[in-house]
């Protein structure tokens, strides 16, 4: 299957080149988000299927092997964690963009020496855990059989190539967004949930819980090939080199220490969340993965597509022209959260039906459906501070400090670790607790990675605050006005019993609540909604819609000469 994908597109390659739909680089931050937007969401929407497909095939009959499942990914993430967010994204935009800037050749030597040195780091840590994954899995979780012990091993040694492949994936779309390609790297995800739909659908009843780990590690496979023909493209010339001179690996280990303590302190969460879930009923760590599913859907939508996109011009910026530094910061602050908010506030009042419609089936009963939406509601409560926490982290990157960052995930996952223990062990909430204290710390985190961040660069001033007022006053009109539509339309307008009146239902309400979201930013002054709509003008056909909308709703809709 990777062979015949990978034929595919060298075949292909020329046409997509000659209409410059791949290739073209994208200069400005806000159509590089859109793009990043628009192939998250795919990738999304298609990870919400892998996981009903994964929940009608396995909660009723196997939970146990489902939590078995979800345990195996756990270290293979943590030691891709700690190699590509904890080393390369902390240290290798930075260096290879000041590089590139001054000498292409010296770039292309800077970047094989780290993907050289990446892999060797990653190899020895990955042998490591396949001759001790056992006692670590043993280790990890909570109340584990022997049975579900040695089955979590058993996946997640064959999780171990499917991290390699994303190593050397990950490296490519960095290259990539260095040389301002974001499509491309956006669009592989999409492949790798759309391998592992396939291999459920055709491999669930012969090859059992294994059917989903041949779909995770060939599409994996297939996230690295897609983007070999644009690596080509931009002439990137691989060298089997270790060293580039100039002090590289002592550069990159002054500035990704602490951003690997970090990630390390980042991953502890996770794993202390399966101890305690492992510890509740089995297919309790099954329900949390899938509140955590959707919970991502607003953070990495919004937030991580944004960030991402900001993260080059943060780090061109940074010591060259902090004012500009601090404009596209402040600016890309507000857009996230912006877009963020009434995301959250749809979570928050629609929380069951959206459970329903994402995984709600015959095979997904009623309790399961409660306590999944109880935790989406959790959850929902740091989902602006968990987006804003994505950009706010790749503004420590770009001025070299990742000291603070890991000062606070410290401080964060300790208050985690507290919480999770008090809610579990001295309440009945079971997952709900866990969420809850997840949406503590994630707040905790935002609220100081913010202060000491401005502490350095001073970022936030007058107007900043009172933006940020103005959307929380808005996104707190809009959870009444989302409420209060609910509970009429559900009780005396609705069957919600069937699926098309649900649908009806939540695109009714999100409707209304968003429409006056809108509104109210426009009464307030919302600059991150007039930067948003200036944005969007650039966009083909964008004109034509806003005069359409003057015409039917009147005067309060932004002018379209004010948005030029």
């Amino acid at each position: 299957m990777i062979w015949i994908i990978s034929h595919f597109v060298q075949r292909h390659y020329r046409r997509f080149k000659q209409r410059n739909l791949f290739t073209k680089r994208q200069l400005d931050i806000f159509s590089a988000a859109v793009l990043i937007m628009l192939s998250y969401a795919i990738s999304a929407l298609l990870g919400i299927v892998r996981e009903r497909l994964l929940a009608a095939n396995y909660l009723l009959c196997c939970a146990a092997q489902l939590d078995a499942y979800k345990v195996a990914f756990r270290v293979p993430d943590l030691l891709f964690q700690l190699t590509v967010p904890g080393i390369l994204g902390a240290a290798f935009i930075p260096l290879y963009a000041e590089k590139l800037s001054k000498d292409s050749g010296l770039a292309n030597k800077v970047a094989s020496a780290m993907i050289n040195g990446l892999l060797l780091f990653y190899l020895g840590l990955a042998g490591l855990y396949f001759l001790s994954a056992n006692y670590v899995i043993q280790g990890l979780t909570g109340n584990f059989s022997l049975q579900q012990v040695n089955l979590a091993a058993q996946i997640s040694r064959w999780l171990l190539l499917s991290q390699l492949f994303f190593v050397i994936s990950q490296f490519f779309s960095n290259l990539l967004q260095s040389h301002h390609r974001f499509l491309v790297p956006a669009m592989a995800p999409v492949v790798y949930n759309l391998s592992i739909i396939v291999s459920l659908w055709l491999g669930a009843d012969s090859l059992g819980i294994f059917a989903p780990v041949v779909g995770v590690v060939s599409g994996a496979g297939l996230h690295m090939l897609i983007q070999l023909p644009l690596i080509r493209q931009i002439e990137f010339d691989y060298q089997p080199v270790l060293h580039a001179g100039l002090g590289l690996w002592k550069k990159v280990f002054r500035i990704s220490l602490p951003r690997v303590m970090a990630v390390a302190a980042n991953q502890v969460e996770p794993m202390i969340s399966i101890y305690f879930a492992t510890s509740l009923s089995v297919g309790s760590l099954f329900l949390f993965s899938l509140a955590q599913q959707l919970k991502q859907l607003p953070v990495q939508l919004m937030g991580g597509s944004i960030s991402q996109a900001a993260f080059p011009s943060l780090s061109q910026f940074a010591y060259h022209n902090p004012a500009r530094f601090k404009r596209v910061l402040r600016d890309n602050l507000l857009q996230i959260l912006y877009l963020v908010l009434p995301l959250t506030a749809v979570m928050l009042i629609l929380r069951i039906p959206i459970v329903r419609l994402a995984f709600g089936s015959k095979f997904f009963p009623w309790q399961a459906t409660k306590q999944t939406a109880w935790a989406v509601a959790a959850f929902s409560l740091a989902i602006p501070a968990w987006a804003g926490i994505q950009l706010l982290l790749r503004a420590y990157f770009a001025v070299k400090d990742t000291f603070m960052p890991l000062i606070v995930s410290l401080a964060s996952m300790g208050l985690f670790a507290f919480l999770a223990w008090f809610f579990t062990r001295q309440t009945d909430w079971g997952i709900i607790g866990l969420g809850l204290s997840s949406a503590i710390a994630g707040n905790f985190q935002f609220l100081a990675m913010a202060y000491f961040l401005n502490w350095r660069v001073s970022y936030v001033d007058s107007k900043l605050l009172v933006q940020f007022f103005r959307l929380l006053l808005a996104s707190a009109v809009t959870v009444v006005s989302l409420w209060l539509p609910f509970q009429f339309l559900d009780k005396l307008v609705f069957d919600t019993t069937r699926v098309v009146p649900l649908i009806a239902l939540s695109v009714t309400t999100t409707a209304i609540g968003l429409s006056i979201y809108i509104l109210l930013n426009h009464l307030l002054g919302s600059q991150a909604q007039l930067l948003t709509w200036k944005l969007l003008v650039n966009f083909p056909g964008f004109k034509r819609l806003i005069s359409k909308a003057q015409f039917w709703l009147g005067s309060w809709w932004p002018e379209l000469t004010s948005l030029e």
